[in-house]
């Protein structure tokens, strides 16, 4: 399953894509961290799913709906894959 970056919206008429290089713009213009900024790109990601999508729509989708995790969650992915990040999980 994919999507389109080009067809996801982060608020009513405002396409997600333009939202997350605007957010990265503002980012660079107030502070010189490489981490702020790439942090900026993943902030709202997660509204790429499809229940998200629904909710702006007006609808009122079954399922999970939010997008927060799963902004955090593929922020997570990135750095584990492409920074070699290593987590030990300890149980409780």
């Amino acid at each position: 399953m994919g999507f389109d970056l080009n067809k996801c919206y982060s608020h009513p008429g405002k396409l997600l894509k333009v939202h997350l290089e605007n957010v990265a713009s503002l980012s660079k213009r107030i502070t010189s961290s490489d981490a702020a900024g790439l942090v900026s790109l993943f902030h709202d990601i997660g509204k790429v799913n499809p229940n998200f999508q629904q909710k702006l729509n007006g609808s009122c989708p079954k399922g999970y709906d939010h997008h927060a995790y799963l902004s955090a969650y593929a922020f997570l992915m990135f750095l584990i894959k492409q920074c070699c990040v290593k987590l030990t999980f300890n149980r409780l």
